[in-house]
């Protein structure tokens, strides 16, 4: 059985050194190499946003409506939507021709931990190039968001709009069945009055005449009806004043019948918009605030949307152009070269001692 000592391990790795240098200095100039020529580093950027929202709002769960505004944003901000408005605002220029959504999605990602400073973080294969996409992503990023915060605010209106024509709607709907029920209850008194029956009600049923016949007088319609015969007064009296209430009823039937129709096709129509405004705002509510972050100049026009802000989006020297970085170089290709140049040295190191530890065994036998 081989045996394999710590010692042997250590013992190899010093009487070797002359070993392990090469191979770690041959690994650092092949990592600088392979970063500088090989494979070249590509480029990052970024463009900072402020992030927050009006804590002020009146809200049941606010940490998890917070959170939950905060994950649709970071999905709003690499959505279809915003992707398609960024590759239109690429400048022309052969690089981006091939880029297709997925790619340049791909090359964009969003870092944010809380409400407050956001990161659109842009990765392109030149210094330039990232600037451009990192600036033109956070310029088309603002505007977009600032258009669905707008359209959150035209959502949030049509919905309390909406509940208010909901309201009025269903008080239509029980006003009318209110004035059928009266109508219904004054005809079966009619048809006794008409057959000379229950002349003279008692003072419990003028009540609920009285009470039936106030139905003609609510609004729409509104206007008065005329009192109750005297409580002697004949079946004929009593018919007379029942059907003068009836046609009155009819006519507050029919206002209301015209005021529900009005209510249903306005509320149809209020239920379009708010429909429309909560797909354009992508579910982001007008209680948020997004803006460049304040310390990237340029930030001020492109919230008043100056068309020249546009214009100068990629021209040398924009105050949108966020700083390139490499994403790595060749001192990094170099430590990651010289890196494995020393785990190659350790390996043969140990093989080296799992070698030893068979000798010596085999020794042990050969005495025994």
């Amino acid at each position: 059985m081989t045996t394999w000592r710590l010692r042997n391990w250590w013992q190899w790795l010093f009487t070797h050194w002359w070993v392990g240098v090469p191979l770690m200095v041959g690994g650092a100039l092949l990592g600088a190499a392979l970063a500088q020529w090989v494979f070249p580093t590509p480029y990052w950027a970024e463009s900072r946003l402020e992030v927050g929202y009006n804590a002020d709002a009146v809200m049941r769960y606010p940490e998890d409506y917070k959170d939950w505004m905060l994950t649709t944003l970071d999905g709003f901000v690499t959505s279809q939507q915003v992707l398609q408005a960024v590759q239109a605002a690429l400048p022309a220029d052969p690089y981006w021709q091939n880029w297709s959504l997925e790619t340049l999605a791909s090359h964009l990602h969003p870092y944010w931990f809380d409400a407050g400073k956001w990161r659109l973080h842009a990765q392109a294969d030149t210094p330039e190039h990232a600037r451009t996409l990192a600036g033109v992503w956070g310029a088309v990023a603002v505007q977009q968001i600032q258009q669905a915060i707008a359209e959150g605010e035209t959502f949030r209106e049509a919905d309390a709009r909406w509940e208010r024509l909901e309201s009025q709607r269903q008080s239509a709907d029980t006003a009318l069945a209110a004035l059928d029920e009266a109508r219904q209850a004054l005809q079966t008194w009619q048809q006794r009055w008409e057959n000379g029956k229950d002349a003279a009600p008692t003072p419990a049923e003028r009540a609920e005449l009285r009470y039936w016949a106030s139905f003609a007088i609510l609004p729409p319609g509104g206007g008065t009806v005329e009192p109750l015969p005297k409580a002697n007064a004949s079946a004929e009296a009593y018919a007379a004043w029942a059907e003068a209430v009836q046609r009155q009823l009819q006519a507050a039937s029919q206002a209301w019948q015209a005021e529900l129709e009005r209510l249903t096709t306005e509320e149809a129509e209020v239920a379009r918009i708010r429909a429309e405004a909560l797909k354009k705002s992508a579910g982001i509510s007008a209680e948020w605030q997004v803006a460049l972050a304040a310390d990237m100049p340029g930030a001020d026009a492109l919230e008043a949307h100056e068309p020249a802000l546009w214009a100068n989006l990629t021209a040398s020297g924009s105050g949108l152009k966020p700083a390139a970085h490499a994403v790595y170089s060749w001192k990094d290709g170099a430590a990651a070269g010289g890196f494995l140049g020393m785990l190659l040295w350790l390996a043969l190191a140990l093989v080296a001692a799992l070698l030893q530890g068979e000798r010596d065994t085999d020794r042990g036998d050969n005495h025994a």
